[in-house]
């Protein structure tokens, strides 16, 4: 799973403890040694509810990241992208409400700057029996996944054939994770696991067998847990959100604070693009989607962007830039849950009559095909 960290944009543990649903803060400080380029880093943090890239800069070779969360435990991944004579290095680390220190380092090892870290109040998953034990379970699937995306990390999401061969190595690494957490079904690390690296692949195909899954292999005690709750509600919105079904009603909020209601919409076809500023696959479909619009006029199709975005300045600097005339809504978790949405970019084409009638990867032809028709 360490490759797999880094090569999707594409997402706790120790014993399990009675769970409270009462907002936690958390604190954490990382510094660096100054030989470490502070623009080949990519953190982000995960609290098995949201993504969230950090977009606050290291200062004085210090970064220190700040927030609330409901979940047991907060997910921060540190990715270091290959530079010079530093090697790349991604490790997963899990932190509750105790502030948190990460000192990273570098040693010398074979000539080159190896990254190392210290660390305080932290639970380094990458050194768990678990992780240990997942590496050596799913090494076959992993290496698959690093093969492709060695050769095609900035092409696949252009390519349809690319697409399927992601899709389809994805799908087996899924499936292997599954069969690994059937065997610790009391472990926390699992329902983490299936949080955040399995159901964040799902889709309107699979979802209904692991939702099955879901229900079949956890404890009640999981299933209560604030982790347990956010699965179930993303899967039943896979589930509600299929081709051929009713789409799910929308109420929110847009960046100029009007109400949008998506059944407002009827007698025209309704784009729902979920996305973020952040995602370098959304900012390539952003011209394709910008013809959509120039094709078709706004009594005939209507295109709302839904964002992932916790950067407002980001978020809006976007559209302006980019001249996005569509409407966009404010961050808002419910609706990626009601649309069962844990990957970006997603699109929902529904047609005249509230039903949604595409759900994938964005397809301008398509797309057109069905309004037109």
């Amino acid at each position: 799973m360490k490759h797999t960290l880094k090569y999707l944009l594409l997402f706790c543990l120790f014993h399990l403890a009675t769970h409270l649903n009462a907002q936690k803060q958390f604190k954490i400080i990382i510094t660096k040694p100054s030989n470490l380029a502070s623009n080949k880093f990519s953190i982000s943090i995960n609290d098995c509810s949201f993504y969230s890239p950090v977009n606050d800069s290291f200062i004085n070779n210090k970064l220190i990241i700040t927030g609330k969360y409901f979940s047991k435990y907060v997910t921060l991944s540190i990715n270091y992208d290959e530079n010079n004579d530093t090697p790349s290095f991604s490790n997963e680390f899990f932190i509750n409400s105790m502030q948190a220190k990460i000192n990273l380092v570098t040693v010398k090892k074979n000539n080159r700057d190896i990254v190392d870290y210290k660390i305080e109040n932290t639970l380094d998953y990458t050194k768990s029996d678990f992780h240990l034990k997942l590496q050596e379970f799913c090494k076959d699937e992993h290496m698959a996944m690093k093969i492709f995306w060695d050769k095609h990390a900035s092409k696949w999401y252009k390519d349809d054939s690319l697409k399927q061969v992601f899709k389809y190595t994805l799908e087996k690494i899924n499936n292997k994770y599954v069969d690994f957490i059937k065997q610790y079904p009391n472990s926390y690390f699992s329902i983490w696991l299936f949080k955040t690296h399995v159901v964040v692949r799902a889709d309107a195909e699979n979802s209904f067998t692991l939702l099955k899954d879901f229900n079949e292999i956890f404890t009640i005690q999981l299933k209560e847990t604030y982790e347990g709750k956010e699965i179930n509600r993303t899967l039943n919105g896979f589930v509600n959100a299929k081709i051929n079904n009713k789409a799910p009603d929308i109420i929110a909020k847009d960046i100029n604070g009007q109400t949008i209601q998506l059944s407002d919409y009827k007698n025209k076809f309704v784009l729902l693009v979920f996305w973020a500023s952040w995602c370098a696959p959304c900012r390539e479909e952003i011209p394709v989607i910008n013809k959509l619009r120039e094709e078709f006029p706004e009594d005939k199709l209507k295109i709302i962007g839904i964002t992932s975005d916790d950067n407002l300045k980001s978020y809006l600097s976007t559209i302006s830039k980019n001249n996005m005339k569509w409407i966009h809504l404010k961050r808002d978790k419910r609706l990626n849950q009601i649309y069962g949405v844990n990957a970006i970019p997603t699109t929902f084409l529904i047609n005249k009559e509230g039903i949604i009638v595409d759900n994938s990867y964005f397809d301008k032809q398509k797309i057109s095909e069905l309004i037109k028709n």
